[in-house]
């Protein structure tokens, strides 16, 4: 699903001036363990 990851990725960029790097981070490796 690399097109799928790419987007989500993508609309996660768009909030990343509201979120702190290290909340980004953990989000990101809680997702791609779950995947």
């Amino acid at each position: 699903m690399p097109a799928i990851t790419e987007a989500l990725k993508a609309e996660i960029r768009r909030c990343i001036n509201k979120i702190p790097p290290n909340i980004y981070n953990n989000a990101i490796d809680n997702f791609i363990k779950r995947v």
